[in-house]
């Protein structure tokens, strides 16, 4: 077994957390950007000159993980990998780890990224999480993009950053493996590429949208069916002469029930002479007293 030492000239308080995951990094003092001015006896100029020299005493909390070539993360916890547009990067991921990838996004003709990206995630086993950050490494709480990502993901997904959420120059990227709901190694396949569709065809507000128009639509679809419906048989359907939904027992004779003109106008001018009639003569009623 091997045992390795830290030494500390000053109290300046922990060191590293998890010791930079050693040996995929060393724990060093960053020394503060403040100089000092140093006299010197600069014998052809003689006294007075001065050169600038950096504070050597490290500040209490100026300690960070120098990670070596092919690691990354802020414990240089996970490999460092380079990821090239349009080429597809294997590997598997065991619980509790990361992995890092480093994408360099080309500026289109007019200076700007003109494209959208394109992520095409394939996985098995696992709980992978997913996130990016422009120019420095993405962490679970610290970053720029992170993707809908889960135990329950499919076998396959595929997620698009708009071109204007976009910038030329590094990106980071960064991989999961939530040792939580599943506790398995997750073996993963991941694709980037430039996408020429900027926008996702049903992102949650045109599925609204289409959901509203849909129901719009139909809507009016049924309303032109019932009055073209009601139109054709006159509002009368159905063997007993059902019209509007009331049960007509006693029809007229002579009145047909596909003949729309005769049964809406009622009875004929000669059914309605048929009845008994009075003819009123004056005095045949007594008057009321005022």
């Amino acid at each position: 077994y091997s045992v390795q030492a830290i030494t500390q000239l000053n109290s300046i308080g922990g060191l590293c957390p998890m010791n930079c995951s050693y040996p995929n990094g060393v724990c060093t003092p960053v020394y503060s950007a403040d100089s000092v001015d140093i006299e010197i006896d600069n014998t052809l100029g003689g006294k007075g000159s001065s050169i600038q020299a950096p504070v050597t005493a490290p500040s209490k909390s100026n300690m960070q993980c120098k990670c070596s070539k092919g690691f990354a993360g802020h414990m240089c916890e996970g490999k460092l990998e380079t990821l090239v547009l349009d080429q597809a990067y294997r590997g598997d991921l065991a619980p509790a780890d990361w992995i890092y990838f480093m994408l360099e996004l080309p500026a289109g003709e007019k200076g700007y990224v003109e494209s959208g990206l394109k992520l095409s995630l394939k996985k098995a086993g696992g709980y992978p999480v997913l996130l990016s950050k422009k120019t420095d490494i993405p962490m679970l709480l610290d970053n720029d993009f992170i993707f809908p990502t889960g135990h329950e993901l499919d076998a396959e997904s595929q997620f698009l950053v708009e071109s204007k959420d976009l910038s030329p120059g590094r990106y980071y990227m960064g991989m999961f493996n939530m040792d939580y709901y599943t506790h398995s190694l997750c073996s993963f396949e991941l694709h980037v590429s430039l996408s020429e569709v900027d926008i996702m065809m049903f992102n949650p507000t045109m599925s609204i949208v289409l959901g509203v128009l849909s129901s719009m639509f139909l809507c009016l679809f049924m309303s032109v069916c019932k009055r073209m419906f009601y139109r054709t048989t006159g509002g009368r359907f159905g063997p007993n002469g059902i019209r509007g939904g009331v049960v007509i027992d006693n029809v007229p004779h002579g009145v047909a029930l596909n003949d729309r003109n005769n049964a809406a106008h009622g009875l004929t001018a000669e059914q309605i002479n048929a009845f008994p009639q009075v003819s009123y003569v004056e005095g045949m009623f007594e008057k009321e007293d005022a």
